[in-house]
């Protein structure tokens, strides 16, 4: 019996000293490389914005690219209706009437996709 206390004894004095020095490489990590920190799991700290600016940003740039340039036209490319001369100088390169760009941008609504940069666990809906 009293070899077994002394043998509990002796794991938890080990127990103990590896708390210890786990401590101890922690704090000194930690001194060594202050720019680091500890895990927060598989992404560093602002991933999840890091993502959310990068989509919204995959979003302005695929909404720029279907903006018409050049010269406008007169008259709507779809109905033939003319186009109103305010709407001219407000949209460079505008081809469709009001009512047809409200048709075309219903049609050509974004499908909700998924977040290709986050991993399956993270995915932003």
């Amino acid at each position: 019996m009293r070899q077994r206390v002394h043998s509990e004894n002796r794991d938890e004095q080990r127990f103990a000293a590896l708390e210890q020095l786990w401590k101890t490489t922690i704090i000194l990590q930690q001194a060594r490389f202050p720019e680091r920190r500890m895990a927060t799991g598989w992404a560093h700290e602002g991933a999840v914005q890091e993502q959310i600016d990068a989509t919204v940003k995959d979003a302005i740039d695929r909404a720029r690219s279907q903006l018409a340039s050049g010269p406008g036209l007169l008259h709507c490319a779809d109905c033939g209706q003319e186009i109103p001369e305010a709407r001219r100088t407000a949209i460079p390169g505008v081809q469709l009437c009001i009512s047809c760009q409200e048709i075309a941008d219903r049609d050509n609504a974004p499908v909700a996709g998924y977040n290709r940069r986050g991993s399956k666990d993270s995915q932003l809906r």
